[in-house]
């Protein structure tokens, strides 16, 4: 119980110094600018953080929506097309974002780009704006 208190009173810290490192950044100087952050703007920071899928609003649209389409589906691991790989940064955001869901090569869920071909051998589940997800036989 005592480390979960000591923990919790390091959380708050980091979150205060934060927040005042937020503020002074941002050049919003003067005790109103630092009231209306921890009365406005942290407790709705702290909401978003708690929320499953928080933050993920930041990264690339097919990076969002293959990370829904495999959660829907309750993958438990994917690959990904050449096109999606390509990019430096998709498979990183992807693989960090979908955490549990593990990257392996011989996987059944198949992540693409909407605009590309799903291989010959696998079927098309879903298809969004920006990526699709489909079912490959496992090799």
């Amino acid at each position: 119980m005592i480390g979960l208190r000591r923990f919790g009173a390091v959380m708050l810290l980091a979150v205060v110094a934060a927040g005042a490192l937020h503020v002074y950044l941002r050049r919003c100087t003067g005790p109103v600018a630092i009231q209306r952050y921890f009365t406005q703007s942290l407790p709705r920071e702290l909401a978003e953080f708690w929320r499953p899928g928080a933050g993920e609003w930041v990264l690339a649209k097919p990076v969002q929506q293959a990370l829904i389409m495999l959660r829907g589906h309750e993958a438990k691991s994917f690959r990904m097309s050449p096109g999606f790989k390509a990019d430096p940064e998709y498979p990183q955001r992807l693989m960090e974002g979908g955490w549990p869901i593990r990257l392996e090569a011989g996987a059944a869920w198949y992540v693409a780009f909407a605009s590309e071909q799903v291989p010959a051998s696998c079927s098309l589940v879903e298809r969004r704006e920006d990526a699709l997800l489909a079912r490959c036989p496992q090799p």
